[in-house]
């Protein structure tokens, strides 16, 4: 009875939340092979980052209270790094609407996938996120499981590659013209393909394959970003 009424109670805390994350048009790293110096991504993407906490925490709730109290644990924590955030950047709500900013929180989005993808299997984020690692030999080298170990790491990256393509779909789209309508097509194309082999348990080095040779390059072609050297 005390585990429903807690369960209950995280449930709640939870709406409230949500109520605050919408509050924001939408949601602190850097996506790591694009340069960025603008705060608005990073910020985005904390609001992100929160959602789906949130979103976890409430699934989780009623399942397992210790992982549901993790959950908001980091939850919490992002919101602080939110208000630290409102206090050293200085963010106009026109910033967000800029397409390159959208293009760095997606991007952003993307190493979310890979790093939960990749500690659902016991890759480490630096491997999932480093395109080096897919030659035939750094592979061998990393240890891996041949299905995921990590469900809750496995459903937050589901979570992470739905919410990319939501922002591809509402908001990236925006900003198409007849230069980059073709890339822009095949992020979506590579988006569904990303989708699908999340759902169906891929091998980690697919994933990485459709994010590092598929997405990457079309999103720095239709944005015209630049790459960190």
């Amino acid at each position: 009875m005390k585990s429903t009424g807690s369960a209950s109670f995280l449930i709640c805390i939870t709406i409230l939340l949500l109520v605050f994350i919408s509050s924001f048009d939408f949601g602190k790293t850097h996506a790591h092979i694009f340069i960025s110096d603008d705060d608005a991504s990073s910020f985005l993407t904390l609001i992100e980052r929160v959602r789906v906490e949130a979103l976890m925490a409430n699934v989780t709730a009623t399942e397992n209270l210790t992982k549901s109290q993790d959950h908001y644990s980091k939850l919490i924590k992002n919101l602080d790094d939110i208000i630290d955030s409102e206090n050293d950047f200085e963010i106009s709500s026109y910033q967000f609407d800029n397409s390159t900013v959208n293009a760095l929180l997606f991007a952003n989005l993307m190493d979310e996938v890979l790093k939960n993808y990749g500690a659902s299997y016991g890759i480490l984020p630096s491997v999932m996120t480093n395109m080096s690692y897919m030659s035939s030999t750094q592979m061998s080298t990393v240890n891996k499981s041949k299905s995921p170990l990590d469900t809750e790491k496995y459903m937050i990256s589901k979570e992470y590659a739905k919410r990319a393509f939501e922002i591809y779909d509402s908001t990236l789209r925006i900003f198409e013209n007849k230069n980059n309508k073709n890339s822009l097509d095949n992020i979506g194309k590579d988006l569904t393909e990303l989708i699908n082999s999340i759902n169906n348990r891929t091998d980690p080095f697919d994933i990485m394959s459709i994010v590092h040779i598929g997405i990457h390059p079309n999103l720095q072609t239709a944005f015209n970003l630049t790459l960190n050297s």
